[in-house]
């Protein structure tokens, strides 16, 4: 994701920076993702006692803030580098510490609300996904054009529902983040996934009325994105009455995210 948000971003930046950030960008935002990610297992053993022993809280503990120092510390290095290139890039340190103090809030919310865990882990997921990106574009700029931040919004959008979606399924391989009584209200849960896919297509239908230059193949892969994320809605809407059909609805989101992600990656060129 990052990756991808390097590549978006890298026209008018140097060959120089832009190595840099390659170099750099992917790994320390490895670091920064793992330390959400523990968050997610430590939160597992505030929630369940019999996980603690060797892998205590105290432990997971230092190793999350290990992870996030390395991660900031790489960027740190990054911006140095870059600033005796050409300029210092403060946002992208802002946005470090954002990523430490929204981990951090995630984590508190989380253990002292025991209930609110599964969400909790499902938006950790989700944001991990969805920062990458952002933290990509960062690295390079700070001026990002409103179309972009249309797409930003949809694709976490949907992997928020795509998330929401995949805990209602027992059949899911991943990580079922529902305990089983939970799913049993699955019908009137969808309505949040259902807001949120409509919300995505709202927001991408709304570049096509900007003044962005858009090219055939740009317009094509709009059409085709709104196509597929509708249909999955459609899905939703139908589970929601009737059916239990979540695996085909997780499908089709993460064929619409595929679709914004290669979106994002024409508009960079």
């Amino acid at each position: 994701m990052t990756l991808i948000g390097i590549f978006n971003s890298r026209l008018g930046i140097g060959v120089e920076i832009f190595t840099n950030n390659l170099i750099y960008g992917p790994i320390a935002y490895l670091f920064l993702g793992l330390s959400g990610i523990f968050i997610i297992g430590l939160l597992q053993i505030s929630k369940n006692p019999s996980y603690n022993g060797k892998y205590s809280r105290k432990r997971a503990v230092i190793l999350i803030g290990v992870l996030y120092l390395i991660g900031f510390i790489l960027t740190i290095i990054n911006v140095i580098e870059n600033m005796i290139i050409y300029r210092l890039n403060i946002v992208i340190i802002l946005f470090t510490v954002f990523i430490g103090i929204f981990w951090s809030t995630l984590g508190y919310y989380g253990y002292k609300y025991k209930r609110r865990i599964p969400m909790v882990c499902i938006l950790i997921v989700t944001f991990i996904f969805s920062l990458g990106i952002t933290y990509g574009v960062f690295l390079n700029t700070s001026i990002i054009p409103s179309h972009i931040y249309y797409l930003f919004i949809s694709i976490s959008l949907l992997q928020l529902s795509r998330e929401l979606t995949k805990g209602l399924n027992e059949k899911e391989k991943n990580i079922n983040y529902f305990p089983h009584n939970d799913r049993l209200i699955g019908k009137s849960f969808l309505k949040f996934p259902l807001i949120f896919q409509i919300l995505s297509i709202v927001l991408l239908i709304l570049p096509l009325f900007s003044d962005f230059n858009f090219s055939a193949l740009l317009v094509f892969l709009y059409i085709f994105s709104i196509i597929i994320i509708g249909l999955a809605t459609f899905l939703t809407l139908a589970s929601i009455i009737e059916k239990n059909i979540y695996k085909k609805i997780s499908k089709l989101l993460k064929i619409g995210i595929l679709l914004e992600l290669l979106l994002l990656l024409i508009f960079g060129n």
